[in-house]
Protein backbone atom coordinates (compact mmCIF):
# COMPACT_ATOMS: atom_id res chain seq x y z
CA UNK A 1 0.00 0.00 0.00
CA UNK A 2 2.52 2.54 1.05
CA UNK A 3 4.68 1.50 -2.46
CA UNK A 4 1.57 2.30 -4.30
CA UNK A 5 1.00 5.83 -2.75
CA UNK A 6 4.41 6.62 -2.93
CA UNK A 7 4.51 5.67 -6.68
CA UNK A 8 1.21 7.72 -7.07
CA UNK A 9 2.95 10.50 -5.39
CA UNK A 10 5.71 10.62 -7.59
CA UNK A 11 3.77 10.41 -11.09
CA UNK A 12 2.00 13.01 -9.64
CA UNK A 13 4.43 15.02 -8.68
CA UNK A 14 6.15 14.43 -12.18
CA UNK A 15 2.79 15.47 -14.03
CA UNK A 16 2.82 18.65 -12.10
CA UNK A 17 6.20 19.16 -13.21
CA UNK A 18 5.08 18.64 -16.98
CA UNK A 19 2.57 21.00 -16.57
CA UNK A 20 5.18 24.15 -15.27
CA UNK A 21 7.25 23.56 -18.05
CA UNK A 22 4.35 23.53 -20.12
CA UNK A 23 3.34 26.76 -18.88
CA UNK A 24 6.89 28.09 -18.77
CA UNK A 25 7.15 27.70 -21.77
CA UNK A 26 3.71 28.73 -23.02
CA UNK A 27 4.65 32.03 -21.41
CA UNK A 28 8.05 32.81 -22.93
CA UNK A 29 5.91 31.81 -26.71
CA UNK A 30 3.35 34.41 -25.91
CA UNK A 31 5.76 37.18 -24.47
CA UNK A 32 7.69 36.25 -28.14
CA UNK A 33 4.51 36.68 -29.95
CA UNK A 34 3.80 39.96 -28.10
CA UNK A 35 7.50 41.21 -29.01
CA UNK A 36 7.28 40.66 -32.35
CA UNK A 37 4.12 42.22 -32.91
CA UNK A 38 5.52 44.89 -31.32
CA UNK A 39 8.48 44.91 -33.67
CA UNK A 40 6.81 44.25 -37.19
CA UNK A 41 5.26 46.90 -39.05
CA UNK A 42 5.04 48.68 -42.55
CA UNK A 43 7.18 51.86 -41.07
CA UNK A 44 10.24 50.00 -41.14
CA UNK A 45 11.31 50.92 -37.87
CA UNK A 46 13.79 47.99 -36.95
CA UNK A 47 13.97 45.73 -33.78
CA UNK A 48 16.40 48.38 -31.61
CA UNK A 49 14.66 51.19 -32.40
CA UNK A 50 11.47 50.15 -31.30
CA UNK A 51 12.99 49.17 -28.14
CA UNK A 52 14.49 52.81 -27.59
CA UNK A 53 10.87 54.12 -28.59
CA UNK A 54 9.31 51.97 -26.21
CA UNK A 55 10.88 54.28 -23.25
CA UNK A 56 11.85 57.62 -25.09
CA UNK A 57 9.88 60.00 -26.46
CA UNK A 58 10.99 59.73 -30.36
CA UNK A 59 8.29 61.87 -31.76
CA UNK A 60 6.92 59.71 -34.77
CA UNK A 61 8.01 56.54 -33.66
CA UNK A 62 7.23 56.48 -30.25
CA UNK A 63 3.63 57.37 -31.48
CA UNK A 64 3.73 54.20 -33.79
CA UNK A 65 4.63 52.25 -30.91
CA UNK A 66 2.51 53.37 -28.15
CA UNK A 67 -0.57 54.39 -30.25
CA UNK A 68 -1.07 51.49 -32.89
CA UNK A 69 1.70 48.84 -32.12
CA UNK A 70 0.95 48.41 -27.95
CA UNK A 71 -2.41 48.47 -27.92
CA UNK A 72 -3.25 46.05 -30.43
CA UNK A 73 -0.93 43.28 -29.36
CA UNK A 74 -2.46 44.04 -25.97
CA UNK A 75 -5.63 43.62 -26.92
CA UNK A 76 -5.24 40.64 -28.86
CA UNK A 77 -3.75 39.36 -25.60
CA UNK A 78 -6.75 39.97 -23.72
CA UNK A 79 -9.17 38.47 -26.20
CA UNK A 80 -7.13 35.22 -26.10
CA UNK A 81 -6.80 35.00 -22.37
CA UNK A 82 -10.68 36.08 -22.17
CA UNK A 83 -11.36 33.19 -24.74
CA UNK A 84 -9.76 30.91 -23.01
CA UNK A 85 -10.74 31.74 -19.83
CA UNK A 86 -14.51 31.46 -20.80
CA UNK A 87 -14.43 27.93 -22.70
CA UNK A 88 -12.22 26.26 -19.99
CA UNK A 89 -15.01 27.37 -17.18
CA UNK A 90 -17.74 25.99 -19.60
CA UNK A 91 -15.96 23.01 -19.79
CA UNK A 92 -15.54 22.75 -16.43
CA UNK A 93 -18.99 23.46 -15.28
CA UNK A 94 -20.36 21.32 -17.64
CA UNK A 95 -17.72 18.54 -17.39
CA UNK A 96 -17.65 17.90 -21.11
CA UNK A 97 -14.80 19.13 -23.45
CA UNK A 98 -16.97 19.99 -26.03
CA UNK A 99 -18.42 23.06 -23.82
CA UNK A 100 -17.77 26.39 -25.13
CA UNK A 101 -19.37 29.56 -25.71
CA UNK A 102 -20.19 28.53 -29.42
CA UNK A 103 -21.43 25.16 -28.71
CA UNK A 104 -23.69 26.83 -25.86
CA UNK A 105 -25.02 28.56 -28.57
CA UNK A 106 -23.44 32.05 -27.32
CA UNK A 107 -20.90 32.99 -29.31
CA UNK A 108 -23.94 32.94 -32.04
CA UNK A 109 -26.22 34.92 -30.23
CA UNK A 110 -23.75 37.43 -29.81
CA UNK A 111 -23.19 37.51 -33.30
CA UNK A 112 -26.20 38.06 -33.78
CA UNK A 113 -26.86 40.51 -31.43
CA UNK A 114 -24.28 43.02 -33.27
CA UNK A 115 -26.02 42.17 -36.46
CA UNK A 116 -29.49 43.50 -35.09
CA UNK A 117 -27.40 46.66 -34.01
CA UNK A 118 -25.23 47.38 -37.46
CA UNK A 119 -29.08 47.06 -38.92
CA UNK A 120 -30.76 48.77 -36.95
CA UNK A 121 -28.27 51.69 -36.86
CA UNK A 122 -27.01 51.56 -40.31
CA UNK A 123 -26.72 55.29 -40.39
CA UNK A 124 -24.92 56.65 -37.26
CA UNK A 125 -22.94 52.68 -36.85
CA UNK A 126 -21.28 53.58 -33.25
CA UNK A 127 -18.75 50.23 -31.73
CA UNK A 128 -20.37 50.76 -28.82
CA UNK A 129 -23.68 49.72 -29.97
CA UNK A 130 -22.67 46.69 -31.72
CA UNK A 131 -20.59 45.57 -28.69
CA UNK A 132 -23.76 46.25 -26.64
CA UNK A 133 -26.18 44.62 -28.56
CA UNK A 134 -23.63 40.93 -29.16
CA UNK A 135 -23.29 41.23 -24.99
CA UNK A 136 -26.81 41.19 -24.29
CA UNK A 137 -27.62 39.02 -26.42
CA UNK A 138 -24.76 36.61 -24.91
CA UNK A 139 -26.28 37.17 -21.83
CA UNK A 140 -30.07 35.77 -23.16
CA UNK A 141 -28.69 33.25 -24.26
CA UNK A 142 -26.79 32.15 -20.93
CA UNK A 143 -30.18 33.10 -19.25
CA UNK A 144 -31.77 30.93 -21.39
CA UNK A 145 -29.73 27.94 -20.66
CA UNK A 146 -29.55 28.46 -17.03
CA UNK A 147 -33.47 29.02 -16.95
CA UNK A 148 -34.01 25.35 -18.97
CA UNK A 149 -31.15 23.82 -15.67
CA UNK A 150 -33.38 25.32 -12.85
CA UNK A 151 -36.85 24.55 -14.59
CA UNK A 152 -36.02 20.86 -16.18
CA UNK A 153 -33.07 20.08 -14.07
CA UNK A 154 -31.13 19.12 -17.23
CA UNK A 155 -28.29 17.15 -17.74
CA UNK A 156 -25.28 19.06 -18.93
CA UNK A 157 -25.61 16.48 -22.18
CA UNK A 158 -29.36 18.30 -22.55
CA UNK A 159 -27.68 21.84 -22.24
CA UNK A 160 -24.94 21.28 -24.75
CA UNK A 161 -27.82 20.18 -27.09
CA UNK A 162 -29.99 23.00 -25.99
CA UNK A 163 -26.87 25.27 -26.97
CA UNK A 164 -26.54 23.58 -30.17
CA UNK A 165 -30.14 24.30 -31.19
CA UNK A 166 -29.37 27.58 -30.41
CA UNK A 167 -26.31 28.16 -32.21
CA UNK A 168 -28.41 26.94 -34.99
CA UNK A 169 -31.36 29.33 -34.97
CA UNK A 170 -29.07 32.32 -34.08
CA UNK A 171 -26.60 31.18 -37.29
CA UNK A 172 -29.80 31.03 -39.06
CA UNK A 173 -31.33 34.67 -38.14
CA UNK A 174 -27.90 36.28 -38.77
CA UNK A 175 -27.71 34.54 -42.51
CA UNK A 176 -31.29 36.27 -42.70
CA UNK A 177 -30.38 39.66 -41.87
CA UNK A 178 -27.25 39.12 -43.82
CA UNK A 179 -29.80 38.49 -46.97
CA UNK A 180 -32.26 41.33 -46.35
CA UNK A 181 -29.51 43.87 -45.74
CA UNK A 182 -27.93 46.16 -47.50
CA UNK A 183 -24.35 46.09 -49.16
CA UNK A 184 -22.84 48.40 -46.52
CA UNK A 185 -24.70 46.43 -44.36
CA UNK A 186 -23.36 43.14 -45.07
CA UNK A 187 -19.72 44.81 -45.74
CA UNK A 188 -20.41 46.00 -41.81
CA UNK A 189 -21.69 42.25 -40.60
CA UNK A 190 -18.52 40.26 -42.85
CA UNK A 191 -15.89 42.62 -41.34
CA UNK A 192 -16.92 42.49 -37.59
CA UNK A 193 -17.27 38.71 -37.44
CA UNK A 194 -14.01 38.21 -38.96
CA UNK A 195 -12.34 40.87 -36.29
CA UNK A 196 -10.16 43.18 -36.56
CA UNK A 197 -7.36 44.73 -34.30
CA UNK A 198 -6.80 48.08 -36.36
CA UNK A 199 -8.95 50.35 -34.25
CA UNK A 200 -7.76 49.17 -30.83
CA UNK A 201 -7.26 51.76 -28.78
CA UNK A 202 -6.27 52.22 -25.17
CA UNK A 203 -10.31 52.89 -23.79
CA UNK A 204 -10.94 49.93 -25.54
CA UNK A 205 -8.24 47.97 -23.74
CA UNK A 206 -9.84 49.78 -20.50
CA UNK A 207 -12.96 48.99 -21.43
CA UNK A 208 -12.30 44.56 -22.42
CA UNK A 209 -10.02 44.40 -19.37
CA UNK A 210 -13.02 45.59 -17.03
CA UNK A 211 -14.97 42.91 -19.00
CA UNK A 212 -12.66 40.29 -18.98
CA UNK A 213 -10.35 40.38 -16.23
CA UNK A 214 -12.88 41.75 -13.27
CA UNK A 215 -15.15 37.82 -13.15
CA UNK A 216 -11.47 36.46 -12.58
CA UNK A 217 -11.54 36.65 -8.81
CA UNK A 218 -15.31 35.82 -8.77
CA UNK A 219 -14.49 32.78 -10.71
CA UNK A 220 -11.10 32.07 -8.44
CA UNK A 221 -13.15 32.69 -5.37
CA UNK A 222 -16.21 30.66 -5.92
CA UNK A 223 -15.69 27.05 -5.36
CA UNK A 224 -19.05 26.39 -6.88
CA UNK A 225 -17.85 27.73 -10.62
CA UNK A 226 -13.95 28.10 -9.99
CA UNK A 227 -11.96 26.13 -12.88
CA UNK A 228 -9.68 25.79 -10.00
CA UNK A 229 -11.77 23.64 -7.67
CA UNK A 230 -13.21 21.17 -10.76
CA UNK A 231 -11.83 17.85 -10.63
CA UNK A 232 -12.09 15.77 -13.55
CA UNK A 233 -12.31 12.48 -11.21
CA UNK A 234 -15.16 13.90 -9.32
CA UNK A 235 -18.81 13.11 -9.99
CA UNK A 236 -20.32 15.69 -12.09
CA UNK A 237 -22.51 18.58 -9.98
CA UNK A 238 -25.79 19.35 -11.24
CA UNK A 239 -25.50 22.62 -13.51
CA UNK A 240 -28.37 24.15 -11.18
CA UNK A 241 -26.91 23.68 -7.90
CA UNK A 242 -23.36 25.13 -9.04
CA UNK A 243 -25.74 28.84 -9.60
CA UNK A 244 -27.25 28.10 -6.20
CA UNK A 245 -23.83 27.82 -4.38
Amino acid sequence: MNKNTETLSRRYEAYIGRKAVFLVLACLLLLTALFSGVCIGASGMNVSQVVFSLFHDTGREHDIVWMLRVPRVVMAALVGFGMGLSGTVFQAILRNPLASPFTLGIGSAAGFGAVCAIVIYDNGLQPQYVAAGAFVFALLSAAFIITIAKIKHASSETMILTGIAQMFMFSSLTSLFQYMGTMQQVYNIVFWFFGSLSKAGWPEIGLASAMILLPFPILFGNPGTSIFFQSGTNPPRPLVSMWKD
